[in-house]
């Protein structure tokens, strides 16, 4: 096979573009029957103005323009209220299928995106830097070794699902997936180490395809659905849907929205975002419920870090710390839609709140008590504030 053929053909089934009632699931999967939808929330949402304490003086003061009152805001308790822009999360917030984590952060806080969002997708921090793996790979690899597939990736990089092991893959839709094919050639006696490493993947692969095929008799008769509200982020949604619907033995899938860097107009910017969000989640719930899959999947958004509590002369936030993330799903088993401590805005350091919850304690609730891993790579940082979770499922 030719080098250059070799590695299309390889690039191909590694990074991967979207298409668009449901059949039956199949029960016959490699992992616990539960899945995990990571919704990567890109450029650093601000928390303070998504999950808000809009009675607190610190809060009004330190933004005169950007502040929110009671009548932008759905309550939640007596103090916080929830963005309006956030309105199509209310069916799952009455029901208790929506929990907001707050004051999620780390160690000796790095404001650059790549370098937080590197964190965030390995389980690293300041203190310690970050890994090779994505925070989910290795615990998911070894529990759940039957899989088909350990995750799907919708856009380009695979963040929190990197691996140099397992059977990890970027597809941005059903189709494409379906199409992708490696050819059979000999891969033997490379002529360097680095064709050598890409040769043992693209083996890997081309094994990762054939299950494919073998594994789900519906892949490529999966039913089509009808467009997703939500912007690019509805439409991946939209994807994972029908990699459901096809009875894909998949435990991890992996979405991003982009544009939460709202250094400025940012009361223009910022619901807009917020509306792609609870939008696309909205109907994701919709079709799962329809699909008898709602109770087994858990969406969980992470974003790099969140905001400053000051606003800045251009109508928006620069670069923060502490936020709040949101997980929602039909079987989170908590009867409140708080969790964790809200940071004390009055002992801000640099105008940023200082994180009250390791981000990677939600980590570790998420592995041992949604995914069934209770021995993972976060055990030290277990918390009975989130222990909470998933206590009645």
């Amino acid at each position: 096979m030719h080098r250059r053929h070799f590695l299309a053909a390889l690039s191909a089934l590694l990074g991967t573009a979207p298409v668009g009632g449901a059949t039956q699931v199949s029960t016959e999967r490699g992992h616990n029957g539960r899945r995990l939808i990571l919704v990567e929330l890109d450029g650093a949402n601000d928390g303070l103005n998504t999950v808000v304490p809009w009675r607190h003086d610190t809060y009004r003061a330190s933004r005169p323009s950007l502040a929110l009152d009671a009548a932008q805001l759905i309550s939640i308790t007596d103090d916080v209220g929830m963005h309006a822009a956030l309105k199509g999360l209310m069916p799952l917030l009455e029901r208790g299928e929506l929990v907001c984590v707050q004051g999620l952060g780390y160690p000796l806080p790095n404001r650059s995106h790549f370098q937080s969002a590197d964190y965030w997708h390995t389980g690293g921090d300041g203190e310690q830097g970050t890994g090779r793996d994505g925070w989910v790979s290795h615990d998911i690899e070894h529990r759940f070794a039957r899989s088909t597939v350990h995750g799907i990736s919708l856009v380009s990089d695979m963040g929190p699902l990197q691996s140099d092991s397992g059977r990890w893959l970027s597809a941005s839709s059903l189709a494409q997936l379906t199409a992708l094919s490696i050819p059979e050639a000999s891969l033997v006696q490379p002529a360097s180490t680095s064709i050598a490493a890409i040769a043992r993947v693209a083996a890997r692969m081309h094994g990762v395809h054939g299950m494919l095929r073998n594994a789900s008799q519906h892949l490529d008769n999966a039913p089509s659905i009808e467009r997703f509200p939500g912007g690019t982020l509805g439409q991946q949604l939209r994807e994972v849907t029908r990699f459901i619907a096809s009875g894909l033995d998949t435990p991890i899938y992996r979405v991003k929205l982009s544009g939460f860097d709202t250094h400025t107009n940012q009361l223009a910017r910022h619901p807009r975002l917020l509306n792609d969000v609870a939008q696309s989640i909205s109907r994701l719930r919709r079709e799962l419920i329809d699909m008898n899959e709602w109770n087994n999947t858990l969406v969980m958004t992470h974003s790099e870090f969140g905001r400053r509590l000051v606003e800045n002369e251009s109508g928006g936030t620069d670069h923060g710390t502490a936020a709040p993330q949101f997980l929602a799903g039909g079987a989170l088993g908590v009867d409140t839609p708080l969790l964790g401590t809200t940071p004390d805005l009055d002992a801000a350091v640099d105008h940023d709140p200082v994180a009250t919850l390791d981000y990677r304690a939600l980590y570790e609730r998420v592995l041992s008590g949604w995914l069934n891993i209770p021995d993972n790579r976060f055990d030290e940082f277990r918390d009975s504030s989130v222990s909470a979770l998933f206590s009645a499922g």
